[in-house]
């Protein structure tokens, strides 16, 4: 049970890390380069990860801003949202 307890919360950390690296990358501090050695990853599995972050942000950023007082979408919104995957 203990190991499993220490396995989590390492995973935990490297989840931390991975989302500390990315937003130094995305704000131009850290190459990818330098973040993918840091995470001990090759650019490639550091990217991988750094897309996938980006995109739960994403998400969570949207669902936070919803609307409290929802409105009807007009046709080219949801267009829009179809192209971009999110329908």
């Amino acid at each position: 049970m203990l190991k499993m307890l220490e396995k989590s919360r390492e995973e935990g950390r490297a989840e931390v890390i991975a989302e500390v690296l990315t937003e130094l990358v995305q704000e131009d501090f850290l190459s990818i380069e330098k973040a993918a050695a840091k995470a001990n990853m090759t650019v490639e599995q550091f990217a991988k990860v750094m897309k996938e972050i980006l995109e739960e942000k994403e998400w969570f950023l949207d669902r936070i801003s919803l609307p409290g007082n929802p409105r009807k979408l007009t046709p080219e919104e949801i267009e829009q949202l179809e192209k971009e995957g999110r329908v």
